[in-house]
């Protein structure tokens, strides 16, 4: 679970305990809530109602010293999940080291409509570079990996990655599935490599 304070944002992990409940000290403040998941579940905010992936209908919690704030919890629902490798220009050696950031899913299409709405992301092995993205809703997405070194950014495209967002493939995702084999570069005949 990731809580956060919207404006001046920063974060917070910690976990969640086998019976599902969870529990994390904070400084006063105002704060709000989201689950987040590397497996199925989709992320959600917290609202006195019923928690929701859209932000707007969060509820913020207010946290005031010694004092309990029980009973904040999620009905969460199942999503679904992308995955694949990051492979250099041979399109069979991995990318590996810890220069990779990971992989992020955008919704519908975003790259067209210029309406980017980030969806979900997920962090590359440095050992094997594999990747997933869970917790994603049922629908449409493109997918972008994204660097701290000089590895150009690509989207992922079929049968090859591309740097051109407008050729990236939309991947359908359903709950409780895994969409895999989403890789960079695909088939190894795109420009998976350093950028200069």
């Amino acid at each position: 679970m990731m809580p956060g304070q919207m404006g001046n944002f920063f974060l917070y992990r910690f976990g969640i305990n086998q019976d599902g409940s969870y529990s994390v000290i904070l400084a006063p403040g105002d704060y709000y809530i989201q689950t987040g998941s590397d497996g199925y579940y989709i992320r959600e905010y917290w609202a006195a109602a019923a928690s929701d992936t859209d932000c707007s209908n969060a509820e913020s919690i207010n946290v005031s010293a010694g004092v309990n704030n029980s009973g904040k919890d999620f009905q969460l629902e199942l999503g679904g999940a992308i995955s694949g490798t990051l492979y250099q220009t041979d399109g069979t050696t991995p990318i590996t080291g810890d220069n990779l950031l990971g992989v992020t899913a955008f919704a519908g299409d975003s790259c067209i409509s210029g309406n980017w709405q980030w969806a979900g992301h997920g962090p590359v092995n440095p050992d094997d570079g594999t990747y997933t993205i869970g917790g994603l809703p049922p629908g449409e997405y493109i997918v972008e990996n994204s660097s701290d070194s000089n590895y150009i950014l690509e989207w992922y495209a079929n049968p090859s990655s591309t740097r051109d967002c407008s050729q990236g493939t939309i991947i359908t995702v359903s709950a409780s599935q895994t969409e895999a084999g989403k890789d960079f570069p695909g088939q190894g005949d795109s420009k998976q490599t350093p950028g200069g």
